[in-house]
């Protein structure tokens, strides 16, 4: 009798996984998910944002940027880095680095016509999340939308938030909210992760939606808007998962600007 083990056999679904992962469509997937690709397409929307809240704070007593941009800089001067170069350099120093690591541990070259195919993604994406958020929602149109509604008035300064959004917003409630609570839930309290998961998820939608509530240009709270927000924190968080920072955060800024060309809120 022979003392070898014979191999589990794959399940379906694991031959699937494979097979996709095999073809064109399932390489750019998977590729494309990885920090290297996800930072790099992050860091042109990100250089955007910056020299043009550079352009847009020239010279003024105080510098007007999206909240989230804001709060992640006041940590950064609570760690004594003073001044926005030394901030930028930090952050771009931080992505070299994780771009650089991911890039050995991936050990295979950067397919450049990914990128394009990322954008477009994008693009569709952005398209897609206000009707996605309605029908959740059961809202017919965007319940905070008017032409009075919006806490800023400047198209400059709207323009300006709208493009910090998707920057920002997505590395302080996905990547630091989402994981913060991750370790907390599944290391601290010792939840299964797939509950984890979910409950990180959930909680950090809803706090994303009540930080648009806070601050001196804060919108005007109803629990409408609060739900759309919400919901559609929840399906940034769930596209974030799937598909990684760089193509999320494009998103939300492209949808962002998309409905401030619209309807000019």
């Amino acid at each position: 009798m022979s003392n070898k083990r014979a191999a589990a056999e794959p399940t379906r679904s694991e031959v699937h996984r494979y097979r996709l992962a095999n073809t064109y469509i399932g390489s750019y997937l998977t590729l494309t998910r990885q920090p290297v690709y996800s930072l790099l397409f992050l860091t042109p929307l990100l250089v955007v944002y910056e020299a043009y809240a550079y352009f847009i704070n020239f010279n003024k007593p105080f510098q007007i940027r999206n909240g989230a941009d804001i709060l992640l800089k006041r940590f950064f001067q609570l760690l004594g880095l003073e001044g926005l170069f030394s901030m930028m350099m930090f952050i771009l120093v931080a992505i070299l680095v994780i771009v650089g690591i991911s890039y050995r541990r991936m050990r295979q070259p950067l397919v450049g016509r990914y990128f394009p195919l990322m954008l477009g993604e994008a693009i569709v994406y952005s398209f897609f999340l206000g009707p996605v958020v309605q029908r959740l929602t059961g809202f017919v149109q965007h319940p905070f939308l008017g032409p009075d509604t919006s806490p800023i008035q400047d198209f400059s300064v709207k323009l300006l938030v709208s493009l910090g959004a998707g920057v920002y917003e997505e590395i302080v409630f996905r990547v630091v909210l989402i994981t913060a609570m991750m370790f907390l839930l599944e290391k601290v309290a010792r939840f299964e992760f797939n509950h984890a998961a979910v409950l990180s998820i959930i909680a950090s939608s809803i706090i994303f939606s009540g930080f648009h509530y806070i601050g001196e240009y804060h919108w005007q709270f109803t629990w409408e808007s609060f739900l759309y927000r919400a919901i559609a924190g929840l399906v940034l968080a769930i596209l974030y998962i799937t598909r990684g920072l760089g193509i999320t955060a494009w998103t939300h800024s492209l949808y962002d600007v998309y409905v401030l060309l619209v309807t000019g809120t």
